[in-house]
């Protein structure tokens, strides 16, 4: 069995934050072809703007899908948003944070999602055989992309030279797999004549080439056409990144490749 939970976030309850154009539609699409693939097989929740605070988001990932998976089970984590940088506190490091629908500008550390102290806490007690992370956004801060600075790196003197945390550190255990729009120091963008973040849009192409046939797409696979498309439609701006734990569940989606027969990758 295979379980979901899809998260899109166009609109905030703070209003100054960016606001991202597809996330919602493109989890939205996202969840349809998971249900298209696995059909009763997927027992997918999907969590959309203002259904998508922190709260919820926590609940369905540490609560809800501990309660109803199995040990055989598979689990994918679907993020598309704003994704943050900020210093928590004066001479800490920078941390990397999802941003919630709710996420607030005076209770920033409480009300969005630290990717190292919280998700990857919720990703290893999750008691399944393997989770698959796939994250829409960004967190260098820059403009033009699915990103923002945290309050603090906002008012502060700026400091885009810090190093941010790398996703590639992120301690998800060895089950997991983590799939992300871009590298550590690019912005995941969004393309309106596409009607989708770029990265998403090609992620979603590769899963339309479906076969009824037994071809089943690896993680490895699935990365090197989705990193091909997005950076030939970025000119070379954007490239997503795999970082895989060792004992990684491996496919989870059934494609026929382009001009082929269906066959294994």
């Amino acid at each position: 069995m295979l379980h979901a939970l899809c998260v899109g976030i166009n609109e905030h309850a703070n209003g100054g934050l960016p606001r991202p154009r597809f996330a919602r539609q493109d989890a939205e699409e996202f969840a349809a072809v998971l249900a298209d693939q696995h059909g009763p097989g997927c027992q997918t929740t999907v969590l959309l703007d203002g259904a998508a605070t922190k709260s919820a988001i926590a609940h369905a990932v540490t609560c809800e899908l501990p309660h109803r998976a199995r040990p055989a089970d598979a689990v994918i984590l679907y993020f598309a948003g704003l994704g943050c940088a900020e210093i928590e506190r004066p001479g800490l490091e920078p941390s990397i944070h999802l941003v919630a629908h709710d996420t607030d500008d005076d209770r920033f550390v409480s009300t969005s999602i630290n990717l190292v102290s919280e998700l990857s806490a919720w990703i290893r007690r999750l008691p399944v055989s393997g989770v698959f992370l796939v994250i829409d956004a960004s967190f260098t801060g820059e403009p033009g992309g699915r990103t923002v600075e945290g309050p603090r790196l906002r008012s502060g003197v700026r400091q885009r030279s810090i190093a941010r945390p790398s996703l590639k550190k992120l301690p998800v255990g060895e089950t997991c797999a983590i799939l992300s729009a871009c590298g550590d120091d690019e912005i995941a963008r969004e393309a309106p004549e596409l009607g989708h973040g770029v990265f998403t849009h090609h992620l979603l192409e590769i899963f339309s080439r479906s076969s009824s046939q037994d071809a089943a797409l690896s993680l490895g696979a699935m990365h090197r056409e989705v990193r091909l498309a997005v950076e030939h439609t970025s000119g070379n701006r954007q490239s997503p990144v795999l970082i895989q734990g060792p004992r990684a569940a491996s496919p989870l989606f059934r494609v026929q490749v382009a001009g082929s027969a269906p066959r294994a990758l």
